[in-house]
């Protein structure tokens, strides 16, 4: 079976490439029913890398991640897959192929691109996983732009049972890097006052 959607929609929180691939991939997995298997294309080589690591043992890793609600899901989502013995592949398309300059893989790429490329080594933009990439990429442009955010797509949906708040807003990246930001700002705050 081959599914193909076409979604967009403005993330709930901060604005990241890597966090828009990595919603792009859950909600990819959500949409596909668990016993069926799952071939996802993605351009962004670390969200792939993200999706090899296994965090579910290993609570304070997960707290230095960004966008960990996300994480949490795919990595539910996956193992979940594995426990009905359905195979999850997430595969790379080298991204922006039509530039003649970026058609062959570096040979320090992480992966190899899933067009397979040419006997040179180069990717073929004619490819359709360059032109679902492509499809995929003004899919983003549209939600960058986008004014609503999807109800499904809760920021915070997928976090740890303790959360923590800065200035009662939801921190889903470093817990350690949002401690620390608020200890300096604070004593920023106080050293002024001060004065």
């Amino acid at each position: 079976k081959r599914y193909h959607t076409r979604r967009h929609g403005k993330l709930q929180g901060p604005q990241e490439n890597a966090a828009a691939e990595a919603q792009a991939a859950l909600q990819a997995l959500t949409s596909i029913n668990i016993c069926d298997e799952c071939t996802i294309y993605i351009d962004n080589a670390g969200v792939i890398q993200n999706t090899m690591k296994e965090r579910w043992n290993r609570p304070r890793e997960r707290l230095k991640m960004g966008h960990r609600p996300t994480w949490n899901r795919i990595e539910n989502m996956i193992n979940r897959r594995k426990e009905h013995g359905t195979p999850t592949h997430i595969r790379w398309v080298h991204s922006h192929v039509d530039d003649e300059r970026r058609r062959l893989v570096s040979e320090k790429a992480p992966f190899k691109c899933a067009c397979g490329g040419d006997k040179e080594g180069r990717c073929i933009p004619t490819h359709h996983h360059h032109h679902g990439n492509d499809q995929a990429d003004e899919e983003a442009k549209k939600g960058v732009t986008a004014t609503d955010t999807p109800s499904h797509q809760s920021h915070t949906r997928g976090e740890e049972a303790y959360r923590l708040k800065v200035r009662g807003i939801p921190v889903t990246g470093s817990t350690h890097t949002a401690v620390e930001d608020s200890c300096r700002k604070v004593m920023q705050q106080e050293a002024d006052a001060s004065e």
